[in-house]
């Protein structure tokens, strides 16, 4: 039990620190916690987390690698270790409820849902209460470390046009401040699939097996309503209201709606290819959407909102002829 702690808690903190890989920290954590239960998960998530802290209480500002640092001195080493500890925890908890939730007899909708929903709620409250309460500090915070960044990586391309610099110390951090509840679940939502995947694809395929095949999975039909309502409820606010708080809000709900069909899409696309391409064409068109990703994900969406009228994969039809029979 020992050994498979010390190797999950090396694994989550090598995982996080890498940077490109650090949506996979939740996979080790997952994986102990199939294998051999919560006792050892709950010894590895300590040492992780106390691990961590020692190395930024310790190493200093001569550690410049680790998540964080980049703003330093920005952000006070405190401050720094405090929100790396904080989307630690967020992610060890993604691990943990992916295994919890993955075997009740829920929805993909509940249960990725839910993973995703609790685990900005507990990181948002944990993060505020190590800084305080203080959430508009927190954003002034955040507004100054954005500018922060992009004024070092300005300096390190001195090429940009002074009407390119204007804009990213400006209206570009602005804009990301304000969409950031729907950047925060969008990427969170990543993370649980991502790690969902991984899991049913190498570890077992009974996680979250009583909620179906992805491919064969599909939204309700009353879901359509909240992409019309809110589509509705923009124009109305642009002609007629001019609000522009409920504008950004209103740009954040369509976002994370349009992730909601984005995987309804998805679901269509890997029905097609599962059916109709062998495993190695499968790869290859892979590979063409890791390349294509941005039209490609564009069209998904598409795909998954127009499924609610053209039903592709026939499951409505499926459906109506079982229940008839």
């Amino acid at each position: 039990m020992i050994l498979a702690a010390l190797l999950t808690a090396g694994a989550s903190l090598v995982l996080f620190g890498s940077g490109f890989f650090n949506f996979l920290t939740p996979f080790p954590v997952s994986l102990l916690a199939f294998r051999k239960g919560l006792r050892p998960t709950v010894v590895a998530v300590f040492l992780s987390l106390v691990c961590l802290y020692l190395l930024y209480r310790f190493a200093g500002e001569g550690l410049i690698a680790l998540p964080g640092m980049i703003f330093f001195p920005h952000w006070s080493l405190s401050q720094i270790r405090a929100i790396a500890l904080v989307s630690f925890f967020y992610y060890v908890w993604i691990g943990l409820a992916v295994i919890w939730l993955g075997n009740r007899k829920i929805s993909w909708e509940k249960g990725v849902g839910g993973i995703a929903l609790s685990a900005i709620l507990l990181s948002a409250v944990l993060f505020l209460g190590l800084t305080g309460g203080d959430g508009l500090s927190v954003l002034t915070g955040l507004r100054g470390a954005l500018t922060f960044l992009l004024d070092r990586l300005m300096q390190l391309n001195p090429a940009l046009s002074s009407e390119e610099q204007s804009f990213l110390s400006g209206p570009f951090v602005e804009t990301f401040l304000r969409l950031l509840p729907a950047v925060w679940i969008l990427m969170t939502v990543a993370v649980v699939a991502l790690n969902l995947l991984l899991l049913r694809r190498w570890v077992s395929r009974n996680i979250f097996s009583p909620a179906g095949e992805f491919p064969l999975w599909r939204i309700r039909e009353e879901w359509i309503w909240v992409p019309v309502g809110l589509g509705t409820l923009t124009l109305l606010n642009h002609y007629l209201w001019g609000l522009g708080w409920l504008s950004w809000g209103l740009v954040n709900g369509l976002l994370v709606v349009a992730s909601l069909y984005f995987f309804q899409g998805l679901s269509i696309g890997l029905f097609i290819i599962r059916k109709n391409f062998s495993p190695v064409m499968q790869l290859l068109m892979f590979l063409l959407f890791l390349l294509l990703s941005q039209p490609l994900s564009f069209m998904l969406i598409l795909l998954g909102l127009f499924d609610f009228w053209f039903d592709f994969r026939k499951i409505k039809k499926g459906v109506a002829h079982a229940n008839h029979s």
